[in-house]
């Protein structure tokens, strides 16, 4: 129960100056991780979690043919750009990670060739549907025939142009206006 208020707030005598180091976010650090994979060039992350699912995605990274080197517990160098994607030799696995399996799907658009995703037995009864859908109505080949992992996205060729219908639902529009900006057009 707390008290009564309204409660008085000693004045600071300065303004605060201070940084505070957050705990890692797997999140977060999927997001960066994929970010600096699209961007050309070295990029150096700080402050990066160190989980399965942060694991899973720097494999699947280092198989779609982006560097990744680990400088410390908390600290990955990335060596990116959208020329250096190739098509794995083998599937990726994601184990049972949301955000690892959202976020390549949509990277996997921009690869020259097949990628398929495979996870846990868990993973396997995630929908996914929304985020194939999506993508398919932007022009992109995916085969996911039970709506979840695994799934099989035949990228290299983002048209652009299209319109998503009514139906697209939040986490597609979530997962994918990074790649979308790096979608092909002619010439």
């Amino acid at each position: 129960m707390f008290p009564p208020g309204p409660f008085a707030i000693a004045k600071l005598p300065a303004p605060v100056d201070r940084v505070w180091q957050i705990p890692g976010s797997k999140s977060i650090t999927n997001r960066a991780l994929v970010l600096a994979a699209l961007a050309d060039g070295t990029t150096r992350l700080e402050g990066v979690l160190e989980s399965d699912d942060t694991r899973y995605m720097q494999q699947a990274l280092l198989e779609l043919g982006i560097e990744v080197r680990k400088l410390s517990a908390t600290t990955l160098e990335i060596s990116g750009g959208r020329q250096r994607l190739r098509a794995p030799n083998k599937p990726l696995f994601v184990g049972n990670s949301g955000t690892t399996v959202r976020f390549l799907t949509a990277l996997a658009c921009l690869v020259d060739g097949p990628v398929t995703l495979v996870g846990d037995e868990a993973m396997a009864k995630r929908p996914i549907q929304d985020l194939a859908s999506g993508l398919t109505q932007l022009g992109v080949k995916i085969e996911c025939p039970s709506g979840c992992p695994p799934l099989t996205v035949y990228g290299g060729k983002l048209p652009g142009g299209r319109s998503l219908g009514r139906s697209c639902k939040r986490g597609f529009a979530a997962n994918c206006p990074v790649v979308l900006n790096f979608r092909w057009q002619p010439t």
